[in-house]
């Protein structure tokens, strides 16, 4: 029950904190190309700080990468998947979002892989 509570707990705090990165044109759905914006706009804030995502806190190396390192992977009615990579760092990150742009997790490739099921 106290393992429940602590995962309830968490969850709720992950909601909460992601929350504020949603778009700010109001909630309906955003298209891939807003998705993707996110995404790219979002990354520098995680090299600064980690907001309780998966990922946790970026290297400062992710402030250099480019718009054109971003990519929609998938989409669907109910989230997007967006697709970052340093080439620095060989590092790729996937964005999983909702459809009205509020970013759900940020996670890197293995954990994507596990998760997912498939590759991108």
């Amino acid at each position: 029950m106290r393992k429940q509570l602590i995962q309830l707990f968490s969850l709720c705090l992950l909601v909460i904190s992601t929350s504020t990165w949603a778009h700010s044109g109001g909630h309906g759905k955003v298209s891939e190309q807003q998705a993707v914006n996110l995404a790219f706009e979002s990354v520098k804030k995680l090299t600064f700080k980690d907001y309780g995502l998966t990922i946790g806190k970026l290297d400062n190396s992710w402030n250099k990468v480019g718009k054109q390192d971003f990519e929609l992977a998938e989409a669907n009615e109910q989230q997007f998947i967006v697709k970052a990579k340093n080439d620095a760092l060989k590092q790729e990150i996937f964005y999983i979002m909702s459809a009205n742009g509020r970013i759900i997790d940020v996670v890197d490739k293995q954990a994507f892989k596990k998760e997912h099921g498939h590759h991108h």
